[in-house]
């Protein structure tokens, strides 16, 4: 399994997620745990991942 996804850091993946940065953290938190329950999450940047817990943390 490998991260194919065009983003190491998680500002980066908010428009992926079809997000902008200024969204509300609900939206934002929702959209992430749905990006960290695919299989290949597990090998997602370590920076990444990192971040999303973070994130998360502060919701």
């Amino acid at each position: 399994m490998h991260w194919d996804l065009p983003y190491n850091e998680l500002d980066q993946s908010w428009f992926h997620l079809g997000l902008g940065k200024d969204a509300p953290r609900e939206v934002k938190a929702v959209k992430l745990r749905e990006l960290m329950s695919f299989p290949n999450w597990s090998v997602a940047p370590e920076p990444l991942r990192s971040q999303a817990e973070e994130s998360l943390r502060h919701t």
